[in-house]
C-alpha cells in the first residue's frame, strides 16, 4: 500500500497535464510576493497528506 501511495505521491508531482496551471505555479514559486521574498517555495502540485 505504502509503495502505491508514494507511486501516486510521485505521479502528482511530476504531472503536466495542465499546462496553464504548470506554468502557472512555476511563475507563482519563481516571481515570489514581496511579503514573502525570502521564503523558500514549493511550486510544485502537493501530494495528499496521508490517509
Amino acid at each position: 500500500m505504502d509503495d502505491d501511495l508514494a507511486a501516486l505521491d510521485r505521479r502528482i508531482c511530476d504531472c503536466r497535464a495542465c499546462p496553464r496551471l504548470v506554468a502557472w505555479r512555476e511563475e507563482v514559486a519563481r516571481v515570489k510576493r514581496a511579503a514573502f521574498a525570502d521564503w523558500e517555495y514549493w511550486g510544485r502540485p502537493v501530494p495528499g497528506f496521508g490517509p
